[in-house]
């Protein structure tokens, strides 16, 4: 991913974080609407975020997901409600550092 096009994505992701906005686009080459909840980086150093996808690979079941940001093509926001699933449904996900979160739940505690 070119850093300029990195840059966008990621602001555009920090900015629906921020509203409780969702987007769409494709993660690899599969269509996704999701809702994103947080977003950082990985053991790797890679940024990733954290959401709850209700279209797109879900198969007709919304979950929790973690997609790679240089993986995602096309975001745009949408019109759609903001959504989240249950936090007992919730995987644990490890991202290293936190860069912005619709809550302080996605921080690892002590």
């Amino acid at each position: 991913m070119s850093g300029e096009r990195a840059t966008a994505t990621v602001a555009m992701i920090r900015q629906a974080i921020e509203d409780r906005a969702c987007l769409s686009g494709t993660h690899v080459e599969f269509r996704v609407r999701f809702a994103p909840h947080a977003l950082g980086r990985d053991e790797k150093g890679k940024h990733s975020v954290l959401a709850f996808e209700y279209g797109g690979l879900t198969v007709g079941r919304p979950h929790w997901v973690c997609f790679m940001v240089d993986r995602l093509r096309g975001l745009q926001r949408t019109e759609d409600p903001w959504r989240s699933g249950s936090r007992n449904c919730r995987p644990q996900f490890d991202l290293t550092e936190i860069e912005a979160a619709v809550d302080d739940s996605w921080s690892k505690k002590s």
